[in-house]
């Protein structure tokens, strides 16, 4: 009971996903991308380690021809970001998905923000198949949701996350399946590395494209 109980919390405190989830071809206007996905990562942050499967929900908004906007939602934890496609030329695609996550750790107690600005390339493999890589700089912040301890104020610091990945997708139409990888060092603590795994899974609903029909 003990050992169900602890999973659990385990389970649903709060951890952002640090790993590309996405391609950088937009989400088409008057379409929406819904994603369900399965995240794990290790040395994520101080306050969560280990290896623990956690659920993410997602979708991306077409807003223009180059544009889309994406939110998420995790266990105690929420994101958006806004990106830009600003090359393309054949089959590659290159974009810019600047974002923000805000998360709250219960076993510390403490809400977690990040601020994000990936740098996607993607490579379009025939119809139904791209290859992507992503370089990305993450700013955490962490503070103390309330200071019952006297010290406790020293959780109050700045995080570094730097890394790059890449991930295989799957995309015939209307449907997607991926599987993502990314590995990050943390400068402030030299030996100290932060592995990213995600698979999942999304449907496309909305108006079909011209290249769709």
């Amino acid at each position: 009971m003990v050992r169900l109980l602890l999973g659990t919390a385990l389970l649903l405190s709060g951890c952002t996903p640090l790993v590309v989830m996405h391609g950088a071809r937009p989400v088409p206007v008057k379409n929406v991308d819904l994603t369900g996905a399965v995240v794990m990562e290790n040395r994520a942050s101080d306050l969560a380690n280990g290896y623990i499967p956690r659920p993410v929900a997602g979708l991306r908004v077409g807003l223009g021809a180059d544009t889309d906007m994406g939110m998420r939602v995790y266990p105690l934890g929420a994101g958006v970001d806004f990106k830009y496609r600003f090359f393309e030329s054949g089959r590659t695609h290159i974009a810019v998905t600047p974002g923000v996550d805000v998360a709250y750790y219960t076993e510390a107690n403490v809400v977690s923000m990040d601020v994000r600005l990936p740098w996607t390339v993607e490579f379009v493999l025939g119809h139904n198949f791209s290859l992507i890589g992503d370089a990305r700089i993450i700013l955490r912040d962490n503070w103390v949701a309330m200071d019952p301890a006297p010290h406790s104020g020293g959780l109050n610091r700045l995080e570094v996350f730097w890394g790059s990945g890449g991930r295989v997708e799957w995309n015939p139409k209307r449907f997607r399946m991926g599987m993502s990888g990314q590995l990050f060092v943390r400068p402030a603590e030299r030996r100290k590395f932060a592995l990213s795994l995600a698979a999942d899974i999304g449907v496309r609903i909305g108006k079909r494209t011209s290249k769709e029909k």
